[in-house]
């Protein structure tokens, strides 16, 4: 089993609040709340940013597996 550091939470923490974004976006836009034009610029961002630190958590555990041997 792979030890998450301190980093790795913080990288998995900042994933789970741009997954939660991408669902509050499809919810007001869903009821009206935000403009399409709005809605897809969230979208990008929220997709772009979780992909960011996915990335940044998947080389960490790449990290600390390779620590272990």
């Amino acid at each position: 089993m792979i030890e998450l550091t301190r980093r790795s939470k913080l990288y998995f923490v900042a994933v789970m609040v741009f997954t939660i974004l991408l669902m509050i976006t499809a919810v007001q836009t869903h009821t009206g709340v935000m403009s399409i034009y709005d809605a897809c610029w969230q979208i990008v961002v929220s997709v772009l940013g979780s992909l960011w630190f996915w990335n940044l958590l998947r080389i960490e555990m790449t990290r600390s597996a390779r620590r272990r041997k």
